[in-house]
């Protein structure tokens, strides 16, 4: 089967979605299908476009048996709305001209989304190539863009993407999501869909990769942390939807642990500026996908935090299972499908979003319990190898692939 997989990140750009691309396509792949992925130019979330892609419309490359088509993108750093858009929509278009000419006839088409640019993108070659087509919705977009403040609910945009996302619901052929509840959202919005027509793949981790031998102390040293230092760790996107905010000020009130923030986003420099004087906060670069097992490694606590917006109720964030998968502890500031996760597999300690009060005290209850933090790790761990191997996870996928390849 050839798998045409339409995405606008995947490695070096550094993302959940870049990471989801690269190890299913690597699985697929490996279990002897032709996969193709048709990406952007790497430059997120920094906005620096590596040397070896510059100047380029297109670029070609092999990577762990993907072939990856590279398509001129708008490279522009993850931090303003407008530059943003911009960036997506120029993918998309891209995608359509330069990437498509480049592209073999597929089986297949797997359409990523957010953003819905590539969704949109993903259908419109399904169209034209007569190749049925399956959306992936990885989060409600664009709800989230205008629950988080990004955009006025009624800006004139938002009511033009709420269009595509009802077109895309109602063209796909499937739809595939992260998490349950997403199901009764897109039913919502295209009511003649059937709950059978839409399936759900959570995201999980590479249990290869993502476990508890990893050594974490190096990473430590890079970082300038003792080995005698409890760490609080955050890793990812500062971004509008994260309430970083909240972990600097619980970061007041526990001035013997060190509160490490690795990665870039709209809000960093914002979230740098409201730690100003705090000596046991720091900030650093985001760090390649594949040292992400390290990083982890080296903290004792893992902060999973959201704001308390209702959008985020649907929402399972992906870090959580890689973290598990070190069988380390969670402290998760998510309300809805992602706490019921957490408190059902023991894996955490659960707070209510954006109160750093209730974040400092479960931190410290971790921080100076090492034995209960232990425990809670080892139980994300089993519940990551119950229901969240990448592996089966990735094979449940290509069989659906397959059986919506085989029906046309």
């Amino acid at each position: 089967m050839r798998i045409l997989f339409v995405s606008p990140h995947f490695p070096p750009d550094i993302s959940a979605l870049a990471r989801r691309v690269h190890e299913l396509g690597k699985q697929w792949s490996a279990a002897g299908h032709e996969v193709h992925v048709l990406c952007g130019l790497p430059g997120h979330p920094t906005g620096e476009l590596p040397a070896r892609y510059r100047g380029r419309l297109y670029f070609h490359e092999r990577v762990d048996g993907i072939d990856v088509h590279r398509t001129w993108t708008y490279v522009t750093p993850n931090a303003r709305i407008v530059r943003r858009s911009i960036a997506f929509a120029s993918y998309a278009a891209s995608a359509l001209t330069v990437g498509q000419l480049q592209l073999p006839q597929p089986d297949v088409i797997v359409a990523s989304s957010p953003q819905f640019f590539a969704a949109v993108a993903g259908v419109v070659m399904g169209w034209v190539r007569q190749v049925p087509v399956v959306v992936e919705i990885r989060d409600l977009w664009p709800q989230s863009v205008w629950e988080v403040g990004a955009i006025s609910r009624n800006h004139p945009a938002i009511a033009f993407l709420e269009h595509l996302e009802h077109l895309v619901y109602r063209t796909a052929d499937r739809i595939v999501v992260v998490a349950e509840p997403f199901r009764d959202h897109i039913l919502a919005c295209a009511p003649e869909r059937s709950r059978a027509d839409i399936e759900v793949i959570t995201n999980g981790a590479d249990l290869r990769r993502f476990h508890p031998a990893v050594e974490g102390e190096g990473m430590r040293a890079e970082l300038g942390i003792s080995s005698q230092e409890p760490v609080a760790l955050y890793a990812g996107t500062h971004g509008m939807a994260h309430g970083l905010e909240t972990v600097v000020d619980a970061a007041r009130l526990l001035p013997n642990v060190s509160f490490v923030f690795v990665g870039e986003g709209a809000r960093k420099e914002a979230v740098r500026d409201h730690a100003e004087g705090l000596q046991n906060v720091r900030f650093h670069a985001p760090i390649d996908g594949d040292r992400m097992p390290a990083l982890y490694a080296a903290a004792d606590v893992c902060l999973v935090p959201l704001r308390d917006l209702d959008v985020f109720q649907t929402v399972i964030p992906s870090k959580l299972f890689e973290i598990w998968g070190l069988a380390k502890p969670v402290v998760l500031g998510v309300r809805g499908e992602a706490a019921r996760i957490v408190a059902e597999a023991g894996g955490g300690v659960v707070v209510r979003p954006e109160d750093p009060r209730a974040l400092a005290t479960a931190i410290d209850s971790l921080v100076t319990d090492p034995d209960r933090a232990a425990a809670l790790g080892r139980a994300g761990r089993r519940r990551v190898e119950q229901r969240y191997d990448r592996s089966k996870l990735a094979q449940r996928y290509l069989d659906l692939l397959a059986e919506v390849a085989g029906a046309t």
